[in-house]
């Protein structure tokens, strides 16, 4: 029974010592289905050369549930870093608000919300991006290509939610529209790197066990990331900083899914990103292996020139661009119940005030 004044039960750290239990037994499981690992080729991060312009975004989203209405931020920082100069930085932001209609809609208030705020800051990542990368060299987006590019239900946006972006769309798809456009703008402007720190998506499985099964029972938990830090702890791969032999994905119907499934009318927009070379590196000998994808096929030898140009800006194993654009934008939920509180919504009632909890 749940008691005390930490707000912890006993059951709740079983079950949850359970589940570490049940993924460390499957991550062990899946490693002896590397036994029969093919040779995957690696190439190491080169030293020296000169600094690269960078120009790095990210953005943070941020939501309040009110007993009415939902209200979310999204706040999206670039910076622009280069050798010997100061950084520039631009910021943006917007918001909005989701009063609860009495008509049902196409989704939980909540996943609407969600639904469209994602895109909202994606496009907001890229077009403050965008404000920065005239003469830059490489453009650093965080996430894998394909999270910008998500592509799943895209409903209509109800009209009980108020945006304060110039032109408010009617339809998801064209906030997702305007993404990919942007992107492909960015994409002939610059080159554009995409660092994901987690996978949605798999490719080496495939291509470095060959003879294993498609099958769920057979791959189990199975991923890159397990593969290739079990691969550098067999000695397979090197220890230091290092690029992956990169893969490429030619076509629409190669992409992850539900990208696969475009709609006719918008795989054209899509298809100037293609192809994407898809690779790993790791920037320091005990680090963690970060997913790259870049549109267009870069050869073996340039993305090792290209990643080997970050390694000055990621000492720490992690591009600190990056590092600096996720610190500037984040806002913590602390944070957005103070400004909303100065904005004198706390007038506007949670439902949960007898739990002691306030704006």
């Amino acid at each position: 029974m749940c008691g005390g004044k930490i707000p912890v039960c006993d059951d709740l750290v079983r079950a949850l010592r359970d589940v570490a239990a049940a993924i460390a037994d499957e991550v062990r499981r899946v490693e002896d289905l590397a036994r029969g690992i093919k040779d995957l080729g690696a190439y190491e991060i080169r030293l020296g050369g000169s600094l690269p312009t960078v120009v790095a975004s990210d953005s943070s989203r941020v939501f309040r549930s009110f007993s009415l209405a939902i209200v979310f931020a999204v706040q999206a920082v670039a910076v622009r870093t280069s050798a010997g100069g100061q950084p520039v930085i631009r910021t943006r932001g917007e918001a909005g608000g989701y009063v609860v209609s009495f008509e049902e809609r196409e989704g939980p208030a909540d996943e609407i919300v969600d639904r469209v705020s994602r895109f909202v800051a994606r496009d907001m990542e890229v077009s403050t991006a965008a404000e920065l990368v005239d003469g830059a060299d490489l453009a650093l987006f965080d996430g894998s290509l394909f999270s910008f590019l998500w592509y799943g239900k895209l409903p209509k946006v109800p009209e009980e939610l108020r945006l304060t972006l110039p032109h408010r769309p009617r339809r998801l798809r064209e906030l997702w529209r305007s993404v990919v456009q942007s992107l492909v703008g960015v994409r002939n402007r610059v080159l554009p790197i995409f660092i994901a720190k987690s996978i949605r998506r798999s490719y080496y499985v495939g291509r470095v066990l060959p003879d294993l099964g498609q099958g769920r029972g057979e791959r189990g938990a199975l991923n890159d990331l397990i593969l290739l830090n079990y691969m550098r702890r067999m000695g397979l791969l090197p220890r230091g900083p290092h690029v992956v032999e990169p893969m490429y994905l030619e076509r629409v119907e190669e992409l992850p899914k539900p990208l696969k499934t475009l709609d006719p009318e918008d795989r054209r927009y899509v298809e100037p990103l293609l192809p994407v070379t898809v690779t790993y590196v790791t920037f320091g000998s005990s680090t963690q292996y970060y997913q790259v994808s870049i549109p267009g096929r870069l050869s073996p030898e340039e993305v090792v020139e290209v990643l080997s140009s970050l390694y000055p800006y990621s000492q720490s194993g992690y591009p600190d661009p990056l590092r600096v654009a996720h610190s500037r934008c984040r806002i913590t939920s602390t944070e957005f119940r103070l400004l909303l509180a100065k904005l004198g919504l706390t007038r506007i009632p949670t439902g949960r005030e007898p739990l002691g909890e306030f704006v």
